[in-house]
């Protein structure tokens, strides 16, 4: 899967009130290519990438040390989360930042990973 496929999932899951089946391949995909080996460390399943806890679990496996922000506002009725990655909190001039954004927090989160795969699948 290279960067434009990752870029157009990240198009399509930004939008979604949740993480769908068909998805998940395709996500798992995109984590193996920016990600060589980590579906032998980690299970990349349906669990994983559609809970907040499974996600953050995976931020942490694949990005050690990097801060993750989120912003929302839960009491709004379609909640619209902002969540970024980098790897300090104290430059604005990281090399890769991961953003992503969503009407839930766990396809924010997802997004915000994916830009960040889709940075490293270029490479």
């Amino acid at each position: 899967m290279g960067r434009q496929d990752i870029q157009a999932l990240r198009e399509r899951l930004a939008g979604e009130h949740s993480v769908s089946v068909p998805m998940h391949a395709e996500i798992k995909d995109a984590l193996e290519t920016a990600f060589p080996g980590i579906s032998d460390r980690e299970r990349l399943d349906a669990t994983t990438l559609t809970g907040v806890d499974g996600i953050l679990h995976l931020v942490g496996v694949l990005l050690p040390d990097w801060s993750i922000s989120l912003i929302g506002t839960a009491s709004e009725p379609d909640r619209h989360w902002t969540c970024t990655l980098r790897r300090s909190t104290a430059d604005d001039d990281d090399e890769i930042i991961g953003h992503g954004q969503g009407p839930r927090l766990a396809p924010a989160l997802l997004t915000a990973l994916l830009g960040i795969a889709a940075v490293r699948a270029a490479r």
